[in-house]
């Protein structure tokens, strides 16, 4: 499956991010095959300026299973419904192998650098994340 990341749903998830200022939001690493364009929000106390308005799309990505099979050998989470082509298949309720649900959330900062970024801001630091909740699979190969 393709996913993509609206930041008003991130937001939403309660994402904890530390930032400390200092450098250009243009100078911050992004995706070469990207077609967006993110909002840039000119310091960090600008942020709350933004709180409700949308921010924009990511482009998407698409989610393998040589992808899900990458992610299942770093972590050592060989579950067969995630990597078990054959037998999802068989017995999985999604009739195909689906992604991790913290395979999903790791492509969170590289989608949200596609839809915000924040001038005057050198460091961000992810601190956490509340009432995430993961509402449908992702299919391997959607």
């Amino acid at each position: 499956m393709m996913i993509g990341l609206r930041l008003a749903k991130l937001l939403a998830f309660g994402f904890g991010l530390v930032m400390t200022s200092s450098s250009n939001a243009a100078d911050a690493p992004r995706r070469k095959d990207t077609m967006s364009v993110p909002t840039v929000i000119p310091d960090i106390p600008s942020i709350k300026d933004f709180v409700g308005k949308p921010l924009g799309t990511s482009d998407w990505i698409s989610i393998t299973q040589d992808r899900i099979d990458t992610f299942a050998n770093a972590t050592g989470d060989h579950q067969w419904i995630h990597c078990d082509v054959e037998r999802a298949r068989r017995e999985s309720p999604f009739k195909e192998t689906i992604a991790h649900g913290y395979l999903t959330l790791s492509l969170v900062p590289v989608l949200l650098a596609e839809v915000v970024a924040v001038d005057n801001c050198e460091t961000v630091i992810n601190t956490g994340l509340e009432k995430v909740r993961l509402s449908a699979p992702v299919l391997a190969g959607s």
